[in-house]
C-alpha cells in the first residue's frame, strides 16, 4: 500500500519515517475533534508537530493534555505516550486513522477524562509535557501541577496557546522560576527545559513571580499611588530606625 500526494509517495509499512506521518496530516486534514455533526480541526501547528517528531523516540516517556494531530506524531514516533482527554470520541478518531494509514499506536495510552481527574491518577517519570488541553484557567496551571514533578530533569515542558491569558499565567510563572528556562517560541507556544526539581510547597514570597510584593495595581491609579508612597516610607522608616516619627506623619498608630 503507498500513500500518494503533492509530497510524493511513501511506502505506508510500519516503521516507516515520523516526518511522512506528518505529511499524511498535511495533505488529508482530518477532523479529530467535535461532534460528528459539527467536527472541527484543533490542530496544532505544523512547527510544534516537528518539533515532536525530532523529540519523540521509542525510548522518551511523553504525556500531552489535549488529543490530535500530536497524538499521530507520538504513535508513528514509537514512544511511550499518554493522551489526556475527556472525549472517547477522538481515541476512536485518531486510532482508526492510524489503522487506515498502518501508523502503528500501540505505544499510545488514552486516558479519558478531564485531565484535572485523571492527571493525579497517573505516575512515572516523563521526558516530554505537552500542555495543550482545556485553556480556560485554571486547567493549563492544574496540567502543569500534576506533571512537572514527573518531568525529569533536563525534560521539556511545552505550554500551548500562550496568547490566551489562562494560559499565558502559566507561562510568566514559569519564567521566574530559577529551575526553569525557556528554551525557544514557537508561534504562540513556549518550549521550557526543566533544570532541576522545585519546591512549590515553599512559602509564596520564594517564588519569583511575587518578587512584586507588595503589589498594587489592583488599585485606582489614585490609589495605587498612595499605597505604594505609604509603603516606600515604611520600608524607610524601619531602614533608617525612625519608625515613630515617619509613623507619626503618616498618621499611622
Amino acid at each position: 500500500m503507498r500513500f500518494s500526494s503533492c509530497f510524493g509517495q511513501y511506502p505506508l509499512a510500519g516503521g516507516y519515517d515520523v516526518t511522512k506521518a506528518i505529511e499524511i496530516l498535511r495533505a488529508e486534514m482530518p477532523n479529530f475533534h467535535g461532534s460528528d455533526d459539527e467536527p472541527k480541526n484543533w490542530k496544532s501547528q505544523w512547527e510544534i508537530l516537528d518539533f515532536l517528531q525530532q523529540r519523540l523516540k521509542p525510548d522518551v516517556r511523553s504525556l500531552e493534555t489535549g488529543c490530535g494531530y500530536s497524538t499521530v506524531v507520538a504513535a508513528e514516533s514509537g514512544a511511550d505516550h499518554v493522551t489526556v482527554t475527556p472525549s472517547a470520541d477522538e481515541q476512536v478518531r485518531v486510532r482508526s486513522f492510524c489503522n487506515k494509514y498502518d501508523i502503528d499506536h500501540a505505544n499510545v495510552t488514552f486516558a479519558i477524562g478531564p485531565s484535572c481527574e485523571m492527571l493525579p491518577k497517573l505516575d512515572g517519570e516523563l521526558h516530554l509535557v505537552y500542555i495543550d488541553g482545556a485553556h480556560g484557567f485554571p486547567h493549563p496551571c492544574v496540567d502543569w501541577m500534576y506533571t512537572e514533578a514527573r518531568l525529569a530533569i533536563g525534560g521539556t515542558m511545552l505550554v500551548d496557546d500562550i496568547r490566551i491569558p489562562s494560559c499565558r499565567m502559566l507561562h510568566e510563572f514559569l519564567m521566574e522560576e530559577p529551575n526553569w528556562t525557556l528554551d525557544r517560541f514557537i508561534g504562540d507556544t513556549s518550549i521550557f527545559t526543566k533544570l532541576a526539581h522545585g519546591n512549590n510547597s515553599a512559602d509564596w514570597m520564594h517564588q519569583g513571580i511575587n518578587r512584586t510584593y507588595p503589589d498594587f495595581r489592583y488599585l485606582p491609579k489614585a490609589q495605587q499611588w498612595k499605597r505604594d508612597a505609604r509603603h516606600a516610607a515604611e520600608w524607610v522608616a524601619r531602614a533608617t530606625g525612625l519608625t515613630k516619627p515617619i509613623k507619626r506623619v503618616l498618621g499611622i498608630k
